[in-house]
């Protein structure tokens, strides 16, 4: 087994632990938890909560089924994506918001997140950069 699909299979079990911490805290330590009621960054906090939870899963089905076919090698950042997105879509159901808890004041008041918040951006990154490189490196692509 390659060192890349060594790290998508830690990248995928920390993932999952993450998403566990993330619902222990937020039915059980609520007290610890900024409730963000919009998507990221509170951004559209507007939005009913049970229509932004629909059309977030909506997206998030139809974006693993959009690159399920072509990119299935690489299950595992598809199923980090998935279960790291439920959770907070989970929450959002169930709370009507999601439970932030990670508040770093370094040099600015930067935005509170969750670890599952860090999963998703990484995961995101990561299919980005696998469809450049298969683009970039395919044969049609130097054709």
């Amino acid at each position: 087994m390659g060192k890349v699909k060594v790290f998508f299979k830690i990248f995928l079990f920390s993932s999952i632990l993450s998403s566990f911490l993330h619902l222990y805290i937020s039915f059980f330590l609520q007290e610890h938890c900024f409730w963000n009621m919009g998507v990221i960054f509170g951004i559209a906090d507007f939005l009913n909560s049970y229509f932004l939870s629909f059309f977030l899963l909506f997206f998030l089905l139809f974006a693993i089924y959009i690159l399920w076919r072509p990119y299935s090698k690489y299950w595992e950042i598809l199923v980090v994506l998935g279960i790291s997105s439920f959770t907070n879509i989970l929450d959002r159901f169930v709370h009507g918001g999601v439970c932030d808890y990670i508040d770093i004041k370094i040099f600015f008041n930067f935005p509170i997140f969750n670890l599952n918040d860090i999963f998703i951006s990484t995961a995101l990154i990561i299919i980005l950069l696998i469809i450049l490189y298969d683009t970039a490196f395919s044969k049609e692509g130097r054709e």
